[in-house]
């Protein structure tokens, strides 16, 4: 009978051991890699496409303005639409789960008569620089410019103190652009972090709101617990809606919708933000044909 020998792979044998010293990380891995998948594709499966939304129906307008709202959950988008807006309203599956992966897989055909207008760093010209795409995506090559005639206001308008640009500001700057163009994408930062609503995390040792990368490390520090997370998310979107009810109620000329380039998550499956992981959270984002505003909003924290 002939001996079988067997090579011993060092690196699996640091995997399985890795694997037998953390059990509650395989968990989490197999669930990524099970659950979230399959029930992403089952999102997929029974939702609307938002990029055949787009493409397929928004883009054979002669004049709309679509606004993007960063990291907007349709959960909490639900909730508070209705007190600022009158429209009908459907939940959709996105094409990315984090803006990198949503402008190369959305935007990758030639739109030059469209202005993006951008309050994301991340949606930028300027391919190359510290604020470059192809970083995540895993393509060097991307750059949106090719695709879309991009207004970087971020680069004007950006706070260092906040460390990111606000609504209204970006609104003011933009108003004038968007009353002569007729095919016009918005994108504003919020309610991705720093949460700037009423509600906000700040230091402790002083009132410097905490940024995005801030705020979800002081989770491991016990600073902040993910209550205090979710109240800030929920603030800031309250506080971005408010903001746009002024400025969609300048827009009756033309067709408007909100959306959300990805979702967000709140230590669901061990996952917070929006990493490369597969979660329907990180997918289903709202897509509200806007018919009017309501003049008095009741919302609450």
């Amino acid at each position: 009978m002939r001996k079988v020998s067997y090579v011993v792979d060092e690196a699996m044998l640091e995997k399985m051991s890795y694997a037998l010293r953390n059990p509650e990380r395989v968990l989490t891995w197999f669930k990524w890699n099970t659950v979230g998948r399959l029930s992403s594709l089952i999102s997929k499966l029974s939702l609307k496409s938002q990029k055949d939304l787009v493409h397929n129906s928004l883009l054979e307008e002669e004049r709309f303005v679509l606004i993007v709202l960063d990291a907007c959950r349709y959960d909490y988008f639900v909730e508070h639409f209705d007190d600022f807006f009158e429209g009908e309203l459907d939940k959709v599956y996105s094409e990315g789960r984090h803006t990198f992966e949503y402008l190369s897989n959305m935007w990758n055909e030639e739109n030059k008569d469209i202005l993006y207008i951008s309050g994301n760093p991340v949606v930028n010209s300027k391919q190359g620089d510290e604020w470059g795409v192809g970083s995540r995506n895993g393509d060097p090559t991307y750059n949106p410019g090719r695709y879309l005639r991009i207004s970087n206001l971020w680069d004007d308008l950006w706070d260092k103190d906040l460390f990111t640009v606000l609504p209204g500001d970006l609104i003011e700057k933009a108003r004038p652009r968007i009353t002569i163009e007729d095919r016009v994408i918005l994108h504003f930062n919020q309610p991705h972090a720093p949460y700037i609503g009423d509600y906000r995390l700040k230091e402790v040792s002083g009132d410097k709101i905490l940024n995005a990368n801030q705020s979800f490390q002081r989770l491991s520090t016990g600073e902040v617990d993910l209550s205090e997370i979710r109240k800030a998310y929920r603030s800031n979107l309250i506080h971005s809606l408010e903001e746009l009810k002024g400025f969609v109620e300048d827009l009756d000329d033309r067709r408007v919708v909100i959306t959300s380039d990805h979702g967000e998550m709140f230590g669901e499956m061990g996952i917070i933000g929006h990493p490369s992981k597969e979660h329907p959270l990180l997918r289903e984002v709202p897509w509200l044909e806007v018919e009017d505003v309501i003049d008095k909003s009741k919302n609450g924290i």
